[in-house]
């Protein structure tokens, strides 16, 4: 509802620009962009390489189907694929973001994380998942390679952070933040060493933690890590494709708490099989692990392009 609004406003606006839209709902269902008279492409998956490439044809007045990676508005067909863009390979060589390039722009203004001492910055440093949850729509959308920035890359975006707009704290929005446990370990070093006395958190699916990474992790500043623990009953988790278990849950929130880190738990219900001994179970947990608090504990959403969302419609 939000997206269409905007795409009003801007259409009555500033009607001689074109309006290009993108991210996973439009990369999977485009023509559900094409409803409306707004859009004259959408970009499908990662956009850097694409949308350069399509604002110099349009700059050049060259054709634009012949950009890779676009679905485009036909007035016979409704949509008109170009050619499949292939994944950016070495995604350290995308320029870090460019806040200067909004006018006014001021890290206070986001609301960040009540735990987290403001001005936060928010990071994604690697890209996809090395997991494939029947929910999930990551690997839908940055495919089924997880590609991750070196340590050098991410320092220095964080050192930006800090002397250019002030930041007190990050928040890591990779999927996994430690999916690479050296290069997560290389990461903590280098703030340590820098002295940056920053406050963190991050996202992690509970087996990848341990103690030697959790410790350096709590010394470089890290206060919270939210990971996905979905459901207490191991028949669940099977289901979803989790690839852990209950005990692998009641580990990591353990080791965590020894290095002195706050878990969180994000939980849901509704999975296919889910009845009310599985939700006992998924009490049960919670009751055991007691997280610092709980993402969500939602009803499953089925989204566009995951296995639960196909099997709905099957």
């Amino acid at each position: 509802k939000e997206v269409w609004h905007l795409a009003d406003a801007l259409k009555e606006g500033v009607p001689d620009i074109p309006l290009i839209m993108g991210g996973p709902h439009a990369t999977v269902y485009p023509e559900h962009i094409f409803r409306r008279p707004h859009a004259q492409a959408v970009v499908l998956g990662e956009g850097e390489e694409t949308l350069c490439e399509y604002l110099r044809a349009l700059e050049t007045h060259q054709d634009v189907r012949n950009v890779a990676g676009l679905a485009l508005r036909d007035a016979e067909k409704g949509v008109f694929l170009t050619p499949a863009r292939k994944i950016a390979g070495e995604i350290d060589s995308i320029p870090l973001p460019y806040y200067e390039g909004f006018k006014g722009f001021d890290l206070r203004d986001y609301a960040g994380l009540p735990t987290l001492p403001g001005p936060t910055a928010v990071m994604i440093t690697s890209r996809g998942c090395v997991y494939d949850c029947t929910f999930c729509a990551s690997v839908r959308f940055w495919g089924r390679k997880w590609r991750s920035r070196t340590p050098k890359s991410v320092l220095a975006e964080i050192e930006h952070h800090i002397e250019k707009h002030g930041a007190k704290s990050l928040y890591f929005f990779d999927d996994n933040f430690p999916v690479n446990r050296q290069r997560a370990m290389d990461i903590c070093q280098g703030m340590i060493d820098r002295k940056w006395n920053l406050t963190w958190a991050c996202c992690s699916h509970v087996k990848m933690v341990n103690k030697p990474l959790l410790e350096v992790m709590k010394a470089s500043g890290c206060v919270m890590i939210d990971f996905g623990v979905e459901s207490g009953s191991n028949r669940i988790l099977k289901v979803i494709n989790k690839q852990q278990t209950r005990e692998d849950i009641m580990k990591a929130f353990r080791l965590a708490r020894e290095a002195g880190i706050f878990p969180r738990a994000y939980l849901m219900v509704g999975n296919p099989g889910e009845d009310e001994s599985t939700i006992d179970e998924t009490i049960s947990l919670i009751k055991e692990i007691n997280p610092q608090s709980s993402i969500g504990a939602n009803i499953l959403w089925l989204l566009p392009g995951t296995d639960v969302y196909n099997q709905a419609v099957s």
